[in-house]
């Protein structure tokens, strides 16, 4: 399971840094042809069969949206690209699977609830959150 264990070593090297968590999500010039890191592990829980994985690297959202949102007061543009970013339907639908496979890990479904109000600081973010509250999904998107 060395996809598993990959995934949870970024998790840990992701939750101090706000620069971390930043070069996670947008493309560096150095890397053009490659995808960024969290949409590669994102990419990877799409096409997971197991539910470790999907939930490790929603995780990896989760931390990584609420360390880009943590100063909304911020006028770093590196830091509002990402916060615009990681603010997508895929993402929130993501978060909203991981809170309904999460039934026995309170933990999990915290973390992925907090990630879903900190999208709804972005533009059309209450779309994400008030689709998931009266839908019970975000696949309206």
């Amino acid at each position: 399971m060395p996809q598993a264990s990959g995934v949870t070593n970024i998790t840990d090297g992701h939750i101090a840094s706000v620069e971390n968590c930043i070069s996670s999500v947008l493309r560096e010039e150095s890397q053009r042809s490659e995808k960024p890191a969290l949409e590669q592990i994102m990419g990877l829980v799409r096409r997971a069969d197991t539910v470790t994985i999907k939930s490790e690297g929603t995780r990896v959202l989760a931390n990584v949206i609420k360390t880009v949102f943590a100063n909304l007061s911020s006028t770093d543009q590196r830091r509002k690209a990402a916060r615009k970013a990681v603010a997508t339907p895929e993402n929130a639908n993501a978060l909203a699977a991981l809170i309904g496979r999460s039934k026995k890990y309170p933990m999990l479904i915290s973390e992925a609830v907090v990630a879903l109000s900190f999208l709804t600081a972005q533009e059309r973010g209450g779309e994400f959150l008030s689709a998931f509250v009266v839908y019970g999904t975000l696949t309206l998107f």
